[in-house]
């Protein structure tokens, strides 16, 4: 009985080696992968609709009106202005501030307001006709050289002075507003005075108060 246990012993564990043998074979061609998963993407946010998203600037950005001046809207007013006006910085006193480009130079455009009447129509305009080197004026003279214009702010009235034989000539426009006065000067070599008018006037027709 020992003898027949000790044979079947020796008999079975060769084949049973040579089995898992191939069974190991049989399995030499699978191989393993690890697959990473995806991140999810979120679906981009729908512009506005009629508002054409810009690369790397929010779909509901605002964008600068076309035509007015940077920082027209922080005076509380916004204007039109010609393309080669040059603007600077609003000031302590200045609501705007432009440089007009003109033959041989450069004229300088001004936007104040002022609480009040500021002295009076006829009183201002007096002042400048000094500075220019002219005689004051009756106020007769005044407003008929004088030209009306109307803008969404309200109602102006512009003059233009010029002395033939200064360097300086000017354009003004006043604005009587509820309990203050808007002045738009423009100063500029006396030649290029008259050129400077329709502009100047277009400017002022175009001034409004910022909507909110």
């Amino acid at each position: 009985m020992k003898l027949k246990s000790s044979l079947w012993s020796s008999l079975a564990l060769p084949a049973l080696a040579l089995w898992l043998v191939a069974c190991g074979d049989s399995n030499t061609d699978v191989r393993h992968y690890r697959v990473t998963k995806a991140p999810a993407v979120a679906p981009a946010a729908p512009s506005a609709p009629g508002t054409p998203a810009t690369p790397g600037m929010p779909p509901d950005m605002p964008t600068a009106p076309t035509g007015r001046s940077p920082g027209a809207v922080a005076t509380g007013l916004t204007w039109t202005a010609p393309a080669a006006w040059k603007a600077s910085p609003p000031s302590s006193m200045r609501l705007a501030s432009f440089e007009v480009p003109v033959e041989g130079g450069a004229g300088d455009l001004s936007v104040v307001r002022l609480s009040g009447d500021a002295g009076g129509f006829v009183a201002n305009i007096n002042r400048w006709r000094g500075q220019l080197g002219l005689d004051a004026a009756e106020e007769a003279d005044i407003r008929q050289a004088a030209k009306e214009g109307t803008s969404p702010l309200g109602p102006f009235t512009a003059v233009k002075l010029a002395n033939p034989d200064g360097p300086k000539g000017m354009l003004a426009a006043v604005y009587a507003l509820d309990g203050a006065t808007l002045f738009v000067k423009l100063s500029a070599p006396t030649p290029a005075i008259d050129g400077l008018e329709q502009p100047f006037l277009d400017f002022c027709a175009s001034i409004a108060e910022a909507r909110q």
